[in-house]
């Protein structure tokens, strides 16, 4: 068995997910608040290296005593040990890299703060099979994946996203890049459960057949 993920994004009119600067598609106060109560419903929130989120201002809406976990998928441990997201003392935060990481890398954060655990899985990358059954056995049931392009991409490769969440940005961006870093060898069918309106965004929620 394998947690059940999430996918969540945001993206323009015209799919992208970042400006060609690498500036973040904007969202609103509404939009927010709708992805800090899917983060806080969840058992871990899963990010890559190169995710917009490493270095913003990162929200999570908990019920009391529930502190949802971060897992890091960052095959050569290359995540700043200064990043904001590792910043949180309160916080399980899980780096899951390769054996390409080197061990001063894997020393170095490991010793950032004692919520920190850094996990080697596969050989020149991450095996994702092989963390989604761990994270099972950990008891991490449900998951809200949030990138980055790369990670999204594997996961749509290997049929582990089950929901995806897309939140409509009202902007045109043009050259950009988009929600995966490359093609994926198939076709992915879904079936739309919902659309909603938060202020100007639109989140077209799906199920993946």
């Amino acid at each position: 068995m394998i947690p059940y993920i999430i996918l969540n994004a945001s993206t323009s009119l015209d799919g992208k997910t970042l400006r060609r600067d690498r500036e973040v598609i904007s969202s609103n106060r509404l939009n927010e608040q709708r992805v800090e109560e899917l983060r806080g419903s969840v058992d871990a929130i899963m990010i890559g290296p190169k995710s917009e989120i490493i270095n913003k201002d990162f929200h999570i809406h908990e019920t009391m005593g529930k502190r949802t976990i971060v897992i890091i998928v960052d095959k050569n441990g290359d995540i700043a040990s200064d990043s904001k997201i590792l910043a949180d003392e309160g916080r399980r935060i899980l780096i899951v890299v390769s054996k390409n990481a080197t061990r001063a890398k894997v020393e170095k954060l490991s010793y950032i703060h004692d919520k920190i655990e850094v996990i080697v899985l596969g050989k020149n990358d991450v095996d994702i099979n092989e963390l989604l059954l761990m994270l099972y056995e950990r008891g991490i049931r449900r998951i809200v994946l949030e990138g980055d392009r790369e990670t999204i991409r594997k996961m749509f490769e290997n049929n582990f996203i089950n929901e995806i969440y897309i939140a409509i940005s009202p902007v045109i961006v043009g050259p950009g890049y988009d929600l995966l870093d490359k093609d994926i060898p198939k076709n992915v069918d879904l079936k739309l459960e919902g659309i909603s309106e938060y202020g100007d965004h639109v989140v077209l929620h799906y199920k993946v057949k």
